[in-house]
């Protein structure tokens, strides 16, 4: 496995270097789909809001990581300083650039509004995320349990859990969440004709979509401690974010247009 790129002298981790190209690719989406329906803002001012809330998304990224994973540092907590060896979680990535996006918005881009800027992200993330997630096949990470069938990924022996020494070939988890948020993203940019950015519409359906996804996905992954209902402490928090967001979609259903009452 490739894990190293040397590049004119210059020695990258292919991890990084995989993750920097799907930052890239979601960036151009945001900032096409941001122009496209606002222009109350300056390239300058955009690029300083995106600077800040890439910031803020890596550090919430790795704090989630770090928080739920916990016993994988227990014994040593130097290496939670250690991204490039992997262990960023999207989800405190996810909340961590919403919170920054809140309060930056209103420094940078304080005539576009909230739900503008969320609805963009969820529109561009999906495409980012599906390439991102490749960063997890040269880690040799995200794997699930070990499987026979044509597609299983081999692990070697030095990146396999306790547990699973004598296994070769697992699950590849990156691989089917890749190919589900490619297949997603499509759909979802193609609702544009129907649904308005800044209706909230983009943002409820990527959230629920991905949570559904990773909670299903998390059934195969191996060496998490597990609670009730054999859920894991993502799993349980996933469950709550799904939930919600069936809540919020039944009350826009339930929104009467004002010229519609009598």
């Amino acid at each position: 496995m490739v894990s190293q790129v040397s590049l004119l002298g210059v020695t990258l981790h292919a991890y990084g270097l995989i993750l920097g190209i799907a930052l890239l690719v979601g960036l151009q989406l945001f900032e096409r789909l941001l122009n496209t329906v606002s222009k109350k803002h300056t390239e300058n001012e955009l690029y300083l809001f995106l600077s800040v809330v890439i910031v803020a998304s890596i550090v919430g990224a790795r704090l989630w990581h770090v928080a739920t994973d916990y016993w994988l540092y227990a014994d040593n907590l130097w290496e939670t300083l250690s991204i490039w060896n992997g262990g960023l979680s999207i989800f405190g990535g996810l909340l961590g650039g919403a919170i920054a996006s809140m309060f930056v918005r209103r420094l940078w881009l304080k005539n576009v509004g909230v739900l503008v800027l969320l609805d963009c992200a969820a529109l561009s993330i999906s495409f980012g995320q599906s390439i991102g997630r490749w960063a997890n096949y040269v880690n040799q990470e995200l794997y699930g349990l070990p499987t026979q069938l044509p597609w299983g990924i081999t692990i070697d022996a030095a990146h396999r859990l306790p547990g699973f020494e004598g296994s070769t070939t697992f699950h590849p988890l990156f691989l089917y969440e890749s190919l589900a948020l490619l297949l997603f993203g499509a759909w979802l940019w193609g609702r544009q004709k129907t649904h308005a950015i800044g209706s909230g519409y983009f943002l409820r359906g990527y959230v629920f979509f991905y949570a559904l996804l990773r909670l299903l996905l998390d059934f195969l992954r191996i060496g998490v401690p597990r609670g009730f209902l054999m859920l894991s402490a993502n799993q349980a928090v996933l469950v709550c974010v799904i939930l919600l967001m069936v809540i919020l979609q039944n009350v826009e259903r339930t929104k009467v247009p004002i010229h519609e009452t009598k």
